[in-house]
């Protein structure tokens, strides 16, 4: 039994959309978790 090495063009594209929706979401809840300190910092100074 042989383990192939190399990525299909699909597994490709698969693995770069992926960490783009990993990316994009970690950037996402890091921007609301800022917003969300700004709110209780106006609310309770």
């Amino acid at each position: 039994m042989t383990l192939k090495k190399e990525l299909g063009a699909r597994e490709q594209i698969a693995a770069v959309v992926a960490g783009a929706i990993i990316l994009s979401g970690i950037i996402y809840w890091g921007y609301q978790f800022v917003v969300m300190l700004e709110f209780l910092e106006m609310a309770y100074g």
